[in-house]
């Protein structure tokens, strides 16, 4: 068994928060507890900067507890090593619609 652990800091860098927080932290709050795949159903969520900083791979989002979220180049580094064990759902930069993605 594999087990991998992702640490971000919040010393000077950016952090985020969904957009629409009180419409859409329902899909954080139930879905993310589930082993049901939310590939189908998921639609992009808008994320915005919450504390300014430098940019990150890695950044903390404040939005659900255990939910992690990385960049596309986080993403194709990590794909390999992880594989199908989890999933990728975008998440869009409200000011420069950048995609960032949740773990699953």
């Amino acid at each position: 068994m594999k087990i991998w652990q992702l640490k971000s800091s919040t010393d000077d860098y950016e952090t985020f928060q969904l957009l629409n927080y009180e419409e859409d932290k329902k899909y954080f709050k139930t879905s993310f507890n589930s082993m049901v795949s939310l590939s189908d159903s998921w639609t992009p969520k808008f994320i915005e900067v919450t504390d300014e900083g430098k940019s990150s791979d890695s950044p903390i989002f404040w939005g659900k507890s255990g939910v992690q979220i990385i960049s596309e180049k986080a993403k194709n580094v990590l794909e390999p090593t992880v594989g199908d064990n989890i999933e990728f759902l975008p998440l869009i930069h409200k000011q420069t619609k950048n995609t960032m993605l949740c773990m699953f």
